[in-house]
């Protein structure tokens, strides 16, 4: 019966394991034992109520109104963290309600008890930690959110654990959003959510822009900066195949406050094509830039390039700040500030993609 005990969280109802294996997990014997039913814990008893609560929450999430907005957060430190933000979740389910211990969860939020089967069911995860929160997807940030003039274009990145990680770079430098093409992993897969520790709710990310309609809203005033080296099928290449790039530099060779930048990455695996970088060439002012890599080694994970790159351009703003104090300067406008937005045409009817793309590069404050 201690045996037993121990297995306690892995029982789905009075009898029965998760994994089908009763006689190896409960005892050696092959039958299967059936404790009193008042050893077994509260929070795995699941009355008809708690089923119908369920259903009903899924076929609410399942919805077309809520299926695009809504964000599934599976790690139970980064649901307390965003609670802590005072981000408000729409549902919590929960294994065990020791999970909720020491989080200050709203009366609005509708908790549901649900099975071990029926989170598995919900998670992408192979080990859950048995709690999931349900987010709405963040509209709108705070108005004295301070950002450097750097946007992020991911073309293609397929992976996710990059994608997340790009995007934790990305806020904690202070860029000012992340944008995604059409082909890229979704930002918003708990996988992603997971690898950016919770990121998306400090930095606008959008998915789904293609780089012909980013080009064509953004100011002349915008540098386009290409990592790695056009064409190359090495990903955010550096040493010896960046190096050899017409034009490209070491990332701590291109000034980031002389203009906006919008830095460009390319897939893990093929780089950047090279049409996409003439067509930038044609409206925009461009660049090539790298990471120095010893002559050996052929790249370096497009996730710790751009993390590579973001800090350098946080450091440089950071440091002309400084020095526009120590200078005398009035330093009181914020780093954003030391752009300037011009008229945009928005003359095309259909131009709400135009409207969108205005509306992440020029937030209102």
């Amino acid at each position: 019966y201690n045996e037993y005990k121990s297995y306690l969280s892995m029982i789905r109802k009075a009898g029965e394991c998760t994994r089908g294996i009763c006689a190896r997990c409960l005892s050696a014997s092959s039958r299967v034992v059936y404790p009193p039913k008042s050893h077994v814990p509260k929070s795995h008893r699941y009355s008809a109520d708690d089923h119908e609560k369920y259903r009903k929450a899924m076929t609410h999430l399942k919805s077309k109104k809520e299926r695009g907005v809504s964000v599934f957060v599976e790690n139970r430190r980064m649901v307390k963290d965003l609670l802590t933000q005072q981000h408000v979740p729409s549902y919590i389910f929960y294994v065990e309600e020791r999970v909720l211990e020491g989080m200050s969860i709203p009366r609005s939020t509708q908790q549901i008890e649900i099975s071990p089967k029926q989170m598995a069911r919900m998670t992408e995860v192979r080990t859950s930690q048995g709690i999931m929160a349900v987010f709405n997807r963040p509209s709108a940030f705070p108005a004295d959110r301070k950002y450097i003039p750097v946007i992020s274009y991911l073309h293609e990145i397929k992976d996710p654990g990059n994608l997340g990680t790009i995007i934790r770079s990305a806020a904690g430098a202070e860029c000012q959003s992340v944008l995604t093409s059409p082909n890229t992993v979704s930002p918003w897969k708990p996988h992603v959510l997971r690898a950016s520790a919770g990121s998306h709710f400090l930095i606008p990310v959008y998915e789904g822009h293609t780089l012909e309609d980013i080009l064509s809203t953004l100011p002349a005033c915008w540098r386009v900066c290409f990592v790695g080296s056009a064409g190359s099928r090495s990903s955010q290449t550096s040493g010896s195949v960046s190096g050899s790039a017409s034009g490209s530099v070491p990332y701590y060779g291109y000034d980031f406050t002389a203009s906006p930048t919008l830095l460009v990455f390319g897939n893990e695996s093929y780089g950047i094509a090279s049409d996409l970088v003439r067509r930038a060439a044609e409206t925009h002012p461009i660049s090539h830039i790298h990471v120095p890599i010893q002559e050996k080694l052929e790249s370096i994970n497009v996730a710790m390039a751009a993390s590579v790159l973001f800090f350098e351009a946080s450091r440089q703003h950071t440091t002309s700040i400084a020095n526009a104090n120590n200078s005398g300067i009035d330093p009181t406008t914020s780093l954003h500030d030391k752009g300037i937005k011009p008229e945009l045409n928005n003359s095309d009817s259909n131009s709400s993609t135009l409207n969108a793309l205005n509306s992440i590069l020029y937030p209102e404050h």
